[in-house]
């Protein structure tokens, strides 16, 4: 899932090299970033006990 996200985010970063006044996309980038930080936080709050 990391994986993929990351991958995402790397492509519109790409984008806005050339389309810097994208406000949209960049809000969608914004959500992209809140959802792996909350799946790391999870995570990082589920860690297997052995």
């Amino acid at each position: 899932m990391i994986k993929k996200i990351n991958e995402r985010i790397k492509k519109l970063k790409n984008h806005f090299l050339i389309h810097k006044k994208d406000f949209s996309s960049m809000r969608g980038l914004k959500k992209i970033i809140n959802i792996k930080k909350k799946y790391l936080k999870y995570k990082k709050k589920k860690k297997p006990m052995w």
